[in-house]
């Protein structure tokens, strides 16, 4: 999880909101590329989720993040991200939709 703080504060923002279901994130050169997996979303969930973002860009002078939202949709997560691998996933705990944690996955203490 080192080099991944902004990832990581961003997660922690987004927990507290109940449709958000995981983050996964791959570094980049000027930052980072974020998806985030929600249940569902409406225009103000998704306003929520973009302030979370520039709350932090704005604590990390020269990060980005490029944040892409993924509605789950009964999907599986291996139908969500076929053959994608992230550097990093975070779980949001406590949900009955959560997919099952896979190998080599972060999943942070609540």
């Amino acid at each position: 999880r080192e080099g991944f703080a902004p990832v990581i504060e961003f997660y922690h923002l987004l927990k507290a909101l109940p449709f958000v279901e995981s983050v996964h994130a791959d570094r980049e050169s000027d930052g980072f590329v974020v998806w985030v997996v929600v249940s569902h979303t409406d225009e103000q969930d998704r306003e929520q989720i973009y302030e979370r973002e520039w709350a932090v860009m704005s604590n990390y002078d020269g990060i980005g993040l490029d944040v892409h939202l993924i509605e789950r949709d009964g999907r599986t997560d291996a139908d969500l991200f076929t053959g994608q691998h992230f550097e990093i996933t975070l779980r949001v705990p406590s949900s009955e939709t959560k997919a099952p944690v896979q190998a080599g996955e972060v999943v942070p203490a609540v």
